[in-house]
């Protein structure tokens, strides 16, 4: 399945390998300053009869949570036809459950209208900005992307395949006692104010492998070490999507999971970018789990992203 990413105004279409497709909408904090956006999520799986599905997010200007709403069944089959009457009331709460709606705004906060030149979304009253841009051109190249809900095979949808084994099973690692030192690690941060690095056991064989991460002058870099050998520290260069904009690259471990983070993006924002995720698999090395996207700046957390590639079957051992 060829991955897919168009972009559209402030939406934006990705579909990732398995052609699971997700269509985001966010305005720019700078269209309505200090007031919430609406972050917009439309998603449909590639199964037959999947529904279209929409998802709706208010957040802050720095991209934090303000409220959400789940699930909004958009039809049963494949979007087609007219939707000019397709509205949305549900009641926007806060993360504590206070009802955040205006009293001066109408009860319905969005609209999904069939006008020239395609499908926008309106509304949410004083609530905030809300995205715009032809939306109809995205969810036509959503169906070309999804042959398995052309032609849907019933009202039902169907039942999701029973889950297979993981392919790829994921352990706790041990993180290193005490500060992870070398002479080369001391040369590189030599002029930085800051520096701190930790090491993590990969594989306890014979001969252990330590993944360090080293920050030092606000970059982190990524070694694989030996420390019962005489070689020192490699730099690991992980094959991953690269982007001349995003220069920066941050990096993160979870020990619990085994699972690397890295995120590249502009230096001095963090709110676009790729972000990968890599898992240690004892056997196999660094195995690619997810790939996240956000071509636009648009300051949303990079939870948030859509995502544009996942691994078949990974879990926790």
């Amino acid at each position: 399945m060829a991955e897919t990413v168009r972009q559209q105004g402030d939406w934006l279409l990705v579909c990732e390998n398995h052609g699971h497709c997700t269509i985001t909408g966010v305005p720019l904090p700078s269209v309505m300053p200090g007031y919430p956006r609406a972050l917009v999520t439309i998603w449909r799986e590639n199964r037959p009869g999947y529904p279209l599905m929409l998802a709706m997010r208010l957040i802050n200007e720095d991209g934090s949570h303000n409220g959400t709403v789940e699930g909004l069944e958009l039809g049963a089959t494949p979007m087609g036809g007219s939707m000019a009457s397709l509205r949305l009331d549900p009641t926007i709460a806060s993360p504590h459950g206070d009802v955040i709606m205006p009293e001066n705004a109408e009860g319905t906060i969005g609209v999904l209208a069939d006008e020239r030149p395609g499908l926008l979304l309106h509304g949410f009253g004083a609530v905030g900005a809300v995205p715009q841009g032809d939306l109809a051109d995205l969810l036509e190249r959503m169906d070309r992307a999804q042959p398995q809900v052309a032609e849907p095979i019933g009202p039902e949808i169907e039942d999701p395949p029973a889950p297979e084994p993981y392919r790829y099973t994921l352990f706790p690692r041990d993180r290193v006692d005490g500060p992870v030192t070398h002479p080369d690690f001391v040369r590189l941060c030599r002029r930085a104010s800051y520096s701190h690095a930790n090491g993590y056991a990969l594989d306890h064989t014979t001969v252990p492998t330590l993944l360090v991460l080293l920050s030092c002058g606000g970059r982190d870099y990524l070694y694989t070490w030996y420390p019962s050998g005489n070689a020192p520290p490699a730099p690991l260069d992980l094959p991953r999507q690269r982007d001349p904009r995003f220069r920066r690259m941050e990096a993160s471990f979870d020990p619990d999971l085994g699972v690397l983070t890295l995120l590249d993006h502009p230096i001095g924002s963090r709110d676009c970018g790729l972000r990968h995720r890599f898992g240690w698999v004892d056997g196999e090395g660094w195995v690619l789990l997810s790939r996240q996207t956000m071509p636009r700046c648009v300051a949303i957390l990079p939870e948030d992203w859509p995502v544009h590639f996942m691994a078949d079957g990974w879990g926790a051992g």
